[in-house]
């Protein structure tokens, strides 16, 4: 899921977690995103391989559960 770049704002959305279908990479970079990253990003996403957060407004520590995403290559959260 691409969606970079569209001054989006508020918390990242709960509905990533979850379904039917996980997506592989999640880029959300470039947007005015706060809050916490949520946990269910490293739980619920057993295909992701990529997540980029660069360049919001994100605080907080990476949930503990990104630890056992075995498939996941690369996490950028940089300039939060």
């Amino acid at each position: 899921m691409f969606a970079s770049s569209n001054n989006f704002t508020g918390e990242i959305p709960r509905s990533l977690c979850g379904g039917k279908s996980s997506p592989a990479i999640i880029d959300l970079s470039n947007n005015n995103f706060h809050g916490s990253i949520p946990q269910c990003l490293g739980t619920n996403m057993s295909y992701l391989t990529d997540l980029n957060l660069h360049n919001n407004s994100l605080s907080g520590s990476l949930p503990y559960m990104f630890m056992h995403a075995y498939k996941l290559r690369s996490i950028d959260v940089s300039h939060n």
